[in-house]
């Protein structure tokens, strides 16, 4: 399946929201006629984003309004439809003929925040395909669905879940995509995005071993060990948000301020300078 990283197309009636995300590669539409004048004029594979179903609907008519009157092209686009907001049961059979691919197209899925959701999508320094941005349950065959940021689809079975070293359980009637796509929470239960990659994507898997590799000896990487050793999950810091905590792991902050890394010292016990030995 082919997925579209590179052009997107925000259908939104808030310009001011999106603002600071446009550029050459992402665009923003509020009516059919500069839907229908982008779908003329581009022409490489997009990545249309509706956040309603109204703007679904305008969508369809004014692709459909154009393929009605465009010469066939010599090459078919592979474009993506993301619908944030799950349209109209109706409209889904049309989607789906239209474009290439759907995501969203089912009321179970469960969403980042839109400006978190913004700032995976249109990012353009970071690997999109390296986070989550939404997740459904089926209970019935007992699977997550996640979506990752490359809108390529991803399908863990509950089982894959274990409990936690302090015993919670997931609930997976009650499914979050949290921390800017890093974490997926089931419930109290948390997991992160690194760690169900890592076990379900061989690319992913070996991307990272290559990388703590190079920086195995950074502090990030002796916080995630200890971490690990002391069977604490990011959430299990306090006064500190798990993002926080997910970025020094990742070296996106190499020296934590002291009140910081007093406050992680204090919760793995040991001395704040003894944590860069693990």
């Amino acid at each position: 399946m082919k997925t579209v990283e590179g052009r997107y197309v925000i259908l939104d009636s808030n310009r001011n929201r999106f603002k600071r995300f446009l550029s050459n590669t992402v665009r923003f539409c509020k009516t059919q006629a500069e839907i229908g004048k982008v779908y003329e004029e581009e022409p490489v594979d997009l990545t249309w984003i509706t956040y309603t179903q109204k703007f679904a609907d305008e969508l369809v008519k004014a692709v459909t309004s154009r393929r009605r009157t465009q010469v066939r092209r010599a090459f078919p686009r592979h474009e993506c439809v993301l619908t944030v907001a799950s349209p109209r049961p109706e409209s889904v059979p049309t989607l789906h003929g239209l474009f290439s691919h759907i995501v969203g197209d089912n009321p179970g899925y469960r969403w980042l925040p839109k400006d978190e959701l913004s700032e995976v999508l249109f990012d353009p320094s970071i690997n999109r395909s390296d986070f989550i941005i939404a997740a459904a349950s089926d209970p019935i065959t007992r699977t997550l669905s996640l979506v990752r940021g490359n809108c390529q689809p991803l399908v863990v079975p509950f089982s894959f879940f274990e409990p936690s070293g302090d015993g919670t359980k997931p609930d997976f009637s009650n499914v979050r995509v949290t921390d800017f796509g890093r974490t997926v929470a089931l419930g109290d239960y948390e997991s992160s995005t690194d760690t169900i990659l890592y076990e379900t994507d061989r690319e992913y898997r070996e991307r990272t071993l290559f990388q703590r590799k190079e920086s195995e000896r950074t502090f990030g990487a002796s916080l995630f060990r200890l971490r690990k050793q002391r069977k604490l999950k990011r959430s299990d810091f306090p006064t500190l948000a798990s993002k926080t905590i997910a970025r020094i792991e990742r070296n996106e902050i190499e020296r934590p301020h002291c009140a910081t890394l007093r406050a992680i010292a204090k919760r793995l016990g040991v001395p704040p300078e003894d944590i860069g030995e693990y």
